[in-house]
Order: structure tokens, then sequence, then C-alpha cells
């Protein structure tokens, strides 16, 4: 998969303050709805791992699309129960 996820002006993350960028490539897109779509018949908290090949098996690309972002290593994508926890 060829998916780039980026945390702009990163300094900004201590204040909850910053924007997350996901760049995909096109020819990828049909197997990220794919895997969403397995993902909406899992149970709750099943997801999908991505990780750059410095981390792992290599899903997240390790490229900067953006000016003043930093490259995240890993993305998990979680199902979330229908109840928020209390």
């Amino acid at each position: 998969m060829a998916i780039s996820v980026e945390i702009e002006d990163p300094e900004l993350v201590k204040n909850s303050g910053h924007t997350v960028h996901i760049f995909v490539d096109r020819d990828e897109i049909k197997q990220l709805i794919l895997d969403l779509e397995s993902l909406s018949r899992d149970k709750d908290y099943s997801s999908i791992r991505l990780l750059s090949k410095s981390w792992g098996n290599g899903e997240l690309l390790e490229r900067i699309f953006s000016k003043n972002s930093a490259m995240t290593h890993f993305l998990r994508i979680t199902v979330t129960p229908s109840s928020p926890i209390e």
C-alpha cells in the first residue's frame, strides 16, 4: 500500500493544535476501501495497522509530501465500540 501519514507543524502536537494529512496513491485507494469495508464487519477494537518500512511491513511511505510536516511510521485504524467508554 502506498500511503503517507504526516503531522503538520509537529511542535503543536503537545497542545493538540496539529493537523494530520494522509496522502494515498491513486492505485491504492481501492485497496484501502476494501480494507476499511472488511474492518467495518469486524468486532469492536479490531484494527488495521500500517507501518513504514523502517518500522515494519512498509505499507506507509517514507516520503514527505507537505512542507513543515513530520512523517508518521505507524498508523492504526480501529473500530470503535457502539457506546463510548465512560
